[in-house]
């Protein structure tokens, strides 16, 4: 756990940066959930369990109709009766209200943004929680450099929803994890393996109240964007330049 600006910054690591196959953890390394895909002859269901190996939610794929999910012990519903798009064209939100019926928006759905929640609370004007792709880290002669950073800030701050496009130099010790890459240009005998940072979820303490619904609804919206960015090929990794080899579900 981490402090911005005065507000505890709890971050999760997803490992591999797959929503439909990843186990994440805290930035201690411990396990918090863990995220199976099972695809068989009838369907295909994905899966959550949180660190005690009980099920907190699952998703079952639908080529047709909308994706069904069920959240706890809740009956099965359509996804998109529990996250509600906007019918607003080419306005990318979905918004969920929690068990004290308060509200919360997922902004940022769009093909090459990053996802980000806000609440009700502040009219849905800052982030509560953000999540961070993996990215290539560049070597320049003058260190290691991240392509991009997101600061996670907490309600009020001015500088909340603002993201940080500036190349910002980069600690390899405090990267805990990174992936490689194993695409078939990257020659071991004559290239170094590609390093790359860790995908991360960053929960301020307004988001942490509602942990597990955060997650799962993260994780689910995730699955429909990168099924929308493949075309549809939702068996297949993808690997988009600068960006570390994503699970394609």
């Amino acid at each position: 756990m981490t402090v911005v600006d005065g507000a505890e910054v709890t971050t999760f690591t997803l490992s591999p940066d797959n929503p439909c196959n990843t186990i994440i953890t805290r930035s201690t390394g411990d396990a918090v959930y863990s995220v199976v895909t099972e695809h068989t002859t009838k369907a295909t269901f994905t899966t959550v369990r949180d660190a005690g190996d009980e099920i907190i939610g699952s998703l079952e794929w639908r080529e047709v109709l909308p994706d069904k999910v069920t959240i706890g012990s809740n009956r099965p519903v359509s996804l998109g009766d529990w996250l509600k798009k906007s019918k607003v064209p080419f306005k990318d939100v979905a918004s969920f209200v929690d068990d004290e019926g308060r509200k919360y928006k997922w902004k940022g759905l769009a093909p090459g943004s990053a996802p980000f929640l806000c609440s009700e609370d502040d009219n849905y004007t800052a982030a509560i929680a953000r999540f961070t792709k993996s990215r290539r880290i560049y070597t320049p002669t003058s260190g290691l450099i991240s392509p991009s950073a997101t600061t996670l800030r907490p309600q009020g701050d001015p500088a909340a929803s603002t993201l940080s496009l500036a190349p910002t130099l980069t600690d390899t010790a405090s990267i805990t994890s990174t992936l490689i890459d194993v695409s078939p240009s990257a020659s071991p005998s004559t290239t170094p393996a590609r390093q790359f940072t860790p995908a991360t979820l960053q929960l301020l303490p307004r988001a942490v109240e509602i942990q597990d619904l955060v997650v799962m609804s993260f994780l689910f919206l995730e699955k429909n964007r990168r099924t929308r960015e493949q075309g549809g090929l939702s068996n297949e990794r993808v690997v988009v330049a600068n960006i570390a080899p994503m699970g394609g579900c």
